[in-house]
């Protein structure tokens, strides 16, 4: 595991969580990102991530389109 990536990520949820005690806040977009940080510190987590039904439904085909994405969660960019 890279704790390079777990501190930035630990301080986002924080902010998630924040956003959902202050509703100005969004939490969505920092839980996002401290999910992209967790895939890119560990390997388990990304596994796990990569596996689950909502990200092949909903987030599979964004993060292929989008090329620092795809390179932070190491999946092949198969553009059509």
């Amino acid at each position: 595991m890279n704790k390079l990536f777990v501190i930035p990520s630990i301080i986002f949820f924080i902010l998630g969580i924040i956003g959902l005690i202050i509703p100005i806040v969004p939490q969505i977009p920092f839980f996002i990102v401290s999910i992209l940080f967790l895939a890119a510190a560990s390997e388990k987590f990304k596994r796990y991530i990569i596996s689950t039904k909502v990200y092949k439904k909903y987030i599979e085909k964004f993060v292929n389109k989008h090329e620092k994405l795809s390179d932070i969660m190491n999946v092949d960019n198969d553009k059509n």
